[in-house]
């Protein structure tokens, strides 16, 4: 049977655990679209309420009509790379926010914001199955579940806060969330030079190959 002693097992994997708070950091910046993002631009930058569904409609047909094309180029490149760069991807698109004055900066923000995601996702699930022992696979994707979960509240709680505190310095809000983003890639990279070559590569996603 399930229990929550089980699932806490994944902790004792040190480098797992490291994955798993490098990615709360970048899920803070992931967060940011869930309400942030549509607050700033209604109600700073301005654009009406339909435009918020076009712009978020782009993130839809992009995920949609490219993801699969980018997570095929990317897979001859470490997984920690790419995540790395994603991160660093998101982190440019919701600076640039902070400089937005029209539905169309909005949209490029939107753009780059969205390759971010595109660019992050697969890899981030793929080098959690790599990390993972076979049997204990579901534990490992349980754990960064409750990691990525718990960030989808607190990352609008941040961007929350900072709207109210900092609404009159834009650039400086956004900059700061991107930050996030910046030292999450620190991150992936650290964990990277630390990872073998075969966890880290998406030709041996699910090979049970991960130690606990």
């Amino acid at each position: 049977g399930f229990s929550v002693k089980d699932l806490m097992r994944a902790r004792r994997d040190k480098r797992f655990m490291f994955f798993c708070i490098t990615s709360l950091l970048l899920w803070i910046v992931v967060a940011q679209m869930s309400s942030t993002f549509s607050v700033f631009s209604t109600a700073v930058v301005g654009v009406k309420e339909i435009e918020i569904g076009y712009l978020y409609t782009i993130n839809g047909l992009m995920v949609v009509l490219i993801q699969f094309p980018v997570a095929r180029w990317l897979s001859r490149y470490r997984m920690s790379a790419a995540i790395a760069f994603g991160a660093v991807v998101y982190a440019i698109g919701y600076f640039m926010v902070g400089l937005a004055s029209d539905f169309l900066f909005l949209a490029f923000c939107m753009f780059t914001i969205t390759m971010g995601e595109i660019i992050t996702s697969p890899s981030s699930m793929n080098l959690v199955a790599n990390m993972s022992p076979e049997r204990e696979r579901g534990r490992y994707m349980g754990v960064f579940g409750l990691f990525t979960s718990f960030v989808w509240s607190l990352g609008p709680f941040v961007g929350g806060v900072l709207i109210d505190l900092m609404v009159g310095t834009p650039v400086l809000m956004w900059g700061i969330l991107a930050s996030f983003g910046m030292i999450s890639a620190l991150g992936y990279l650290y964990l990277g030079k630390r990872m073998p070559y075969k966890l880290d590569h998406v030709d041996n996603g699910a090979s049970g190959e991960g130690k606990g």
